[in-house]
């Protein structure tokens, strides 16, 4: 999601915020002001009448102001739920692993020996193993779920690669950090990152697309997306990855799909939406 696109989220938002509290003052100045008013007619009676429909009219407007704060809260509880869930943790170079953090539960995938995800992303992404058999494509799997021991490795290994192709060791790391990820800044340490085969993305299935057209098309049905997509290297903080997939959920990925949304871009969307709706409570709770 780009700039324009978060703006015009958050005037949409500001502009149903307004027309609820316009909406909610004028319903406050029609009836919460009749109270202030004497009836017409000598009856005495009347006036007791008009008290008690008045206190009646405030305790119902007290009780429907209390509902909306209810309902925009449990929004802000859908919104925070979705924040803090692990499979929206935002793992990179600037954001660590926290500490303490532990990996669920691992399962194997399907047709490996040691390739392992979390058990939900890897019981979603073995459903996607069976439809791209189906389709036709191997599907092979290159990286899933990594130790801190064996990131390590891995970011050391580039960084190697890196100076043994004439690079100096400071610019060989950071290189190494963007294009693999330094310890403890790696979605595979997570459990729910998945590299595939490079080479076979070009390869036809038996139903005529290549490998990487079915996995763009399909992948996000099983909640995994592309994490470093080209053109949102300034987003990520990491060089274009055409091979990375991560789990993150099959509501939040077909969201993420539609809108064309990084990870990134899907959190600052959340935490909009959500500090907007604190603020829009605080402005009732004020009334």
């Amino acid at each position: 999601m780009d700039e324009q696109r978060i703006t015009e989220n958050r005037i949409a938002l500001i502009g149903l915020t307004v027309l609820t509290l316009l909406t909610l003052a004028v319903f406050a100045f029609c009836f919460l002001g009749v109270g202030d008013k004497l009836p017409s007619g000598d009856d005495p009676s009347d006036v007791s009448n008009t008290a008690g429909s008045t206190d009646g009219q405030q305790t119902t407007d007290g009780e429907q102001l209390s509902s909306i704060i209810a309902e925009v809260q449990t929004k802000m509880n859908n919104f925070q739920t979705l924040l803090d869930s692990p499979y929206l943790l935002l793992v990179d170079e600037s954001n660590p692993i926290p500490e303490g953090y532990e990996v669920g539960e691992l399962t194997l995938l399907t047709g490996y020996e040691t390739m392992k995800l979390e058990s939900a992303a890897a019981q979603k992404f073995n459903e996607f193993l069976a439809a791209a058999d189906k389709a036709g494509h191997s599907a092979s799997v290159t990286a899933a779920y990594r130790t801190e021991k064996q990131q390590k490795k891995a970011y050391d290994d580039a960084v190697e690669d890196f100076m043994n192709a004439g690079y100096p060791a400071e610019k060989a790391r950071s290189m190494a950090a963007t294009s693999v990820g330094s310890v403890n800044c790696s979605e595979h340490q997570l459990g729910f990152a998945v590299d595939f085969s490079k080479k076979e993305m070009t390869l036809l299935g038996s139903d005529g697309r290549t490998f990487e057209e079915f996995l763009t098309a399909t992948i996000h049905e099983y909640g995994f997306i592309l994490s470093y997509p080209a053109g949102e290297e300034e987003q990520t903080g990491r060089e274009a990855n055409t091979v990375h997939y991560r789990y993150v959920g099959v509501d939040a990925a077909a969201e993420m799909k539609e809108e064309g949304w990084t990870l990134n871009e899907y959190r600052d969307y959340l935490q909009t939406q959500l500090d907007y709706l604190k603020q829009y409570v605080q402005s009732l709770e004020n009334k």
